[in-house]
């Protein structure tokens, strides 16, 4: 690259690549840094009982959880990210996702957005992956359906950094950007107030695109267009 970038995009999963190919068309000098490596085209590799109940891609890294126990978050750090590694799930949250929900175990507090606001993003990810991910599921439905996960590990992790209205109370603001960086932007799922019942690639993937807007915007320059 003969000048600095303009973009440096941290991570290649479902968040950082979908930002770095919603930008692309801007034009702008874009770096996309990624921990792991390709996954090999050989055959060990797309062994699903390697992936999946053996888990033989899986990072060996450990977190702590809030009595400061140790466990595994089963992430896979590859190009691509963990969404290299699923089965193609892509589903809308529900409108009472975005919502304050009670639960048996506590209030689930409402995001900093209605549900309308993701709507046409939702629309622009399922346009952009459903003809790659349909082919990815088709491909692995025989061979992977009846392999059992190996139930050691937690999935879908969200809110570790947590978006909201209140910069005493979340690490970033609606829009997905740090309180206290102006010029940083987390797109993944890190960033989802709460969880849900469905898979939240989908979501990380819109919330992505709609920060593309904004970077554009701010960029003044042409990022893919949702409508």
């Amino acid at each position: 690259m003969e000048r600095s970038p303009d973009i440096v995009i941290v991570g290649s999963g479902m968040g950082g690549a979908t930002l770095a190919a919603g930008l692309a068309p801007s034009g702008a000098p874009i770096v996309t840094l990624e921990h792991g490596r390709h996954i090999p085209k050989d055959a060990p590799a797309r062994d699903p009982n390697r992936i999946v109940r053996s888990s033989a891609l899986r990072s060996p890294e450990t977190w702590l959880n809030e009595k400061g126990e140790p466990f595994e978050p089963g992430n896979y750090y590859h190009v691509g990210g963990n969404s290299k590694l699923y089965g193609a799930v892509l589903i809308r949250f529900r409108a009472e996702d975005f919502a304050e929900m009670e639960h048996f175990g506590g209030v689930s507090p409402a995001w900093p957005l209605p549900d309308e606001t993701p709507a046409p993003f939702y629309d622009a990810a399922l346009h952009r992956f459903h003809d790659a991910f349909r082919q990815r599921v088709v491909a692995r439905k025989q061979r992977a359906v009846d392999v059992a996960h190996d139930g050691r590990v937690p999935s879908h992790q969200c809110g570790t950094a947590r978006s909201g209205d209140d910069p005493a109370a979340s690490v970033l603001d609606p829009e997905c950007r740090a309180w206290d960086h102006p010029n940083v932007f987390v797109t993944d799922a890190v960033a989802l107030p709460t969880s849900a019942a469905v898979n939240p690639a989908l979501t990380v993937a819109a919330m992505a695109l709609r920060t593309t807007s904004t970077i554009g915007r701010e960029l003044g320059v042409r990022a893919e267009e949702v409508a």
